[in-house]
């Protein structure tokens, strides 16, 4: 029997998305964030509110495995279950003093999984679920 090697596909391909209510956000194979479409409230995370219309590097932030957009933020989890939050945080979906976040903060840790839906985020741990945001 003959082994046959696949290619391995490009590291900066795209092989995951979400979307928030106008903007989208990518993880490439090697673990980095791209995101493109609305950011007027900054739920790129690349520091400004420029809208782009193709993907583009989201820097701050490595080794992610999990995205997802809610309405007008984005959020990020890594291999070491940190979970990072980036846009407007008008109701508290960030769960941050700030009212908007314009590159990706650590918002929580220890984190198994999480989910938003519109202004909320929820947060899976150990010790139980935690949601913050409009309700």
């Amino acid at each position: 029997m003959k082994t046959v090697q696949r290619a391995k596909p490009p590291q900066n391909k795209i092989f995951e998305i979400s979307g928030g209510n106008h903007h989208m956000i990518g993880i490439t194979y090697d673990g980095n964030v791209k995101a493109w479409g609305n950011n007027f409230c900054g739920q790129h995370g690349n520091g400004d509110k420029i809208c782009c219309d193709s993907p583009t590097d989201i820097i701050k932030i490595k080794n992610i495995v999990k995205v997802k957009g809610g309405t007008t933020h984005s959020l990020f989890l890594d291999n070491g279950g940190n979970l990072y939050g980036c846009g407007e945080n008008g109701y508290g979906q960030l769960s941050h003093k700030e009212k908007e976040l314009l590159t990706p903060t650590l918002i929580a840790n220890n984190v198994l999984d999480f989910a938003t839906a519109g202004l909320i985020t929820f947060v899976v741990k150990e010790d139980g679920v935690y949601s913050c945001g409009t309700n």
